[in-house]
């Protein structure tokens, strides 16, 4: 007596024939984004020296002798 060691493995359609998986919705990157940057370092700088100016008056002037 002897045993067939041949399998015959029959697979559905389905798995046959791989289902295109659809293109991720990329998100925009800060390439997209330069003026966000550019208006918060402009607004960080102004920001900076209202505050240089405020401190400055407020320890009683420039201290340029006059």
């Amino acid at each position: 007596m002897s045993v067939s060691v041949e399998q015959r493995r029959t697979r559905p359609a389905a798995e046959q024939q791989p289902t295109p998986t659809p293109a991720p919705t990329e998100k925009p990157g800060l390439g997209d984004r330069n003026w966000v940057l550019c208006v918060g370092v402009l607004v960080a700088t102004v920001l900076v020296f209202a505050a240089m100016i405020a401190i400055t008056a407020l320890a009683g002037g420039d201290g340029f002798p006059s």
